[in-house]
C-alpha cells in the first residue's frame, strides 16, 4: 500500500453504507479498513431515502463517517429544491482546505446526482465513479423515477470523459467499457468484490446437531438472480431427499418480493423453506455461518454477465461449498469441483443435481468449501482490496 503524507478526504454519495445489502457492503468493505489511517477522512451524502435504515432524514456519525440523509418527492418542486440545497451545502461544508478532496459516486451519473457532481467539480473535488452494473442491459423499470434515472445515467455515462477524474469497475467487462469511454483521459482500475473475513468462522461437520442439510441464498431477488430456478431445483431435490432445508434472506424491489412470496405460497415444499426477510448485520451473519451450502444462481443474461455478484465473496468466505453459475467474472476466480460447484445457468435440473451431490458427499464438499475460502482470502479480502482503492486515490 502506498503511504503519503498528503491529506485525502473522500465524500461518498448515492448509497447508504449501513446494512447488509450489496451496495452498502461494497462501500463499507472499502472504507472501513481505511478509517484509522492518518490524514484520511470520510463523509457521505446518503440518498435515496431508505426508511428501513433511517426512520427519518437525519445527520450524524456512524462507523466513524459523518453522514447526512436527504430525499425528495419527484412530484413536489419544493422538496426537489430542498434536496438540491441540502446536498450542495453538505458538499461545500465538507470540502477540506489543503487536502485532496475526492467525490466518490456510487455507480452512474444521473438526473438525480448530476447537479451535485457538477458543483463538486466546480469547487475542486476530483470526481471518481464506482461502476458496478451495466445499465445498457436494463430492459424493465419499476417506476417512472427509475426509468428517468436509468435513461439519464446511460446518456451521461457515455459522456463521462467530460467530468470524471477516475473510474473504478467491479468487473472486467465494466473495466473495459470504462476504459473505452475514458479515451485515455483518466485512469480506470478494477476493484472486485470484497468481504470481511473476520465475520466468518470455519465449522466442522461434527458440529452439526442433525442430518438436515441447509441451503442458503441471500440477496435482492432480482430478475438476474434466478430465484424461481432455485425454488424449482429445491422441489426436485426434495423428491429424492426431503431431509433438507432452504433459507432465504434479503429484500428488494416491491415487485420482486411479491413474485417471491407468490412462488413460496404455491410451492409444495414451503414447509422446508424459510424466508427470513431483511436481517440486521449480526443476525444475517449468524444465519449465514450456520447454513451448510451456499447458492449463487444468477441467470445467463447480458446484465448478469456484466457485473459481479457481491454475495459470492461472502459465500466463499464461510468455508462452505458454494454452488454457482459460471457467469461474468466467476470462472476467472473459480474452478468447477475444485473450489466451487458450477451449474448450468437457467437449468433447475443441473442445480438440483448439484444440491443432491452436496447432500450425499459432505466430506468431499467440505474440501471444496475450504478451497473456496482460500480464493476469498487471496482475491477478496477487504484489507487488500481497500488498499488497492487507496493506492488509486493517491495517484489520481
Amino acid at each position: 500500500m502506498i503511504v503519503e503524507n498528503k491529506k485525502i478526504h473522500i465524500l461518498i454519495i448515492g448509497v447508504a453504507y449501513i446494512g447488509t445489502m450489496a451496495s452498502a457492503m461494497r462501500i463499507r468493505n472499502l472504507i472501513e479498513p481505511l478509517a484509522g489511517i492518518p490524514n484520511l477522512s470520510f463523509s457521505t451524502l446518503i440518498f435515496p431515502f431508505n426508511k428501513r435504515l433511517f426512520p427519518k432524514a437525519e445527520k450524524g456519525i456512524r462507523n466513524n463517517v459523518v453522514y447526512q440523509v436527504i430525499g425528495y418527492d419527484l412530484f413536489n418542486l419544493f422538496s426537489i429544491i430542498s434536496f438540491l440545497i441540502q446536498g450542495i451545502v453538505f458538499i461545500k461544508e465538507h470540502r477540506k482546505e489543503r487536502t485532496k478532496n475526492i467525490f466518490y459516486v456510487y455507480n452512474y451519473p444521473n438526473i438525480e446526482n448530476f447537479v451535485f457532481i457538477l458543483f463538486a467539480k466546480a469547487i475542486g473535488y476530483k470526481i471518481v465513479f464506482d461502476i458496478v452494473e451495466d445499465y445498457q442491459f436494463i430492459t424493465s423499470f419499476k417506476s417512472l423515477k427509475g426509468k428517468l434515472k436509468t435513461k439519464s445515467a446511460i446518456f451521461m455515462f457515455e459522456r463521462i470523459v467530460c467530468f470524471a477524474n477516475g473510474c473504478i469497475a467491479i468487473s472486467m467487462h465494466l473495466e473495459k467499457k470504462c476504459k473505452q469511454l475514458s479515451r485515455n483521459k483518466f485512469p480506470v482500475t478494477l476493484i472486485p468484490i470484497s468481504t470481511d473475513l473476520s465475520l466468518f468462522r470455519e465449522t466442522s461437520s461434527s458440529e452439526k446437531s442433525d442430518k438436515v442439510t441447509t441451503f442458503f441464498y441471500g440477496g435482492s431477488f432480482g430478475d438476474k438472480d434466478g430465484i424461481d430456478l432455485l425454488l424449482k431445483a429445491f422441489e426436485i431435490l426434495m423428491v429424492q431427499d426431503n431431509n433438507v432445508r432452504l433459507i432465504l434472506t434479503g429484500t428488494g424491489a416491491e415487485r420482486h418480493i411479491k413474485i417471491l412470496l407468490n412462488l413460496l405460497a404455491k410451492s409444495n415444499c414451503k414447509n422446508n423453506i424459510g424466508y427470513l426477510g431483511y436481517l440486521p448485520d449480526t443476525q444475517y451473519y449468524q444465519v449465514l455461518n450456520n447454513c451448510d451450502v451456499m447458492c449463487m444462481t444468477r441467470i445467463n443474461s447480458t446484465f448478469a454477465n456484466a457485473g459481479f455478484p457481491f454475495k459470492l465473496g461472502e459465500f466463499l468466505a464461510t468455508g462452505k461449498p458454494v454452488i454457482c453459475t459460471p457467469v461474468g467474472d466467476v470462472p476467472h476466480y473459480l474452478t468447477h469441483m475444485v473450489n466451487s460447484i458450477f451449474v448450468k445457468p437457467g437449468n433447475e435440473f443441473s442445480l438440483a443435481d448439484a444440491m443432491l451431490y452436496c447432500k450425499k458427499n459432505s466430506d468431499l464438499c467440505k474440501n471444496i468449501g475450504k478451497k473456496g475460502r482460500k480464493v476469498a482470502e487471496e482475491h477478496f479480502d477487504r484489507i487488500n482490496v481497500s488498499g488497492k482503492l487507496l493506492n488509486f486515490f493517491q495517484k489520481i
